[in-house]
């Protein structure tokens, strides 16, 4: 997956603003920097599978599938308002982590770290 845009869900900067009288705490703003993920940020989420989002007009696509060659490059997760409030659509299976063990496949209940980013972040702007 890949980190397609700046917006709040990536930056960090909802919580920031959320939490904006500890900006000046050196331990706060450790744990804000392990939330941001820079446009063009790749990762390997748990699960190999997603659900492509077709984005409506109001839509930003913030991941998309890694593209290689013609294939991927699919939006995975959109945000974006709808009516009064916000939205975040993800076709990403956040949670969960998919091994081979023993030739078998396994799901167990996992974050990738940047899942966990995508997470707290969108939390945080959804309650803006």
């Amino acid at each position: 997956m890949q980190i397609g845009v700046d917006h709040p869900i990536a930056t960090a900067a909802a919580v920031e603003k959320a939490f904006a009288d500890r900006l000046n705490n050196p331990a706060f703003m450790a744990q804000i920097a392990r939330t941001k993920l820079a446009t063009g940020t790749t990762f390997v989420s748990g699960f190999p599978d997603y659900m492509p989002i077709t984005p409506g007009k109001s839509g930003t696509v913030i991941v998309r599938s890694v593209a290689a060659d013609d294939i991927g490059g699919d939006p995975a997760l959109v945000a974006g308002h709808v009516g009064r409030g916000r939205a975040i659509l993800a076709g990403l299976n956040l949670g969960a982590k998919c091994v081979n063990v023993d030739g078998k496949y396994v799901t167990t209940e996992e974050l990738a770290p940047e899942e966990e980013s995508i997470l707290v972040n969108g939390v945080f702007w959804l309650g803006q």
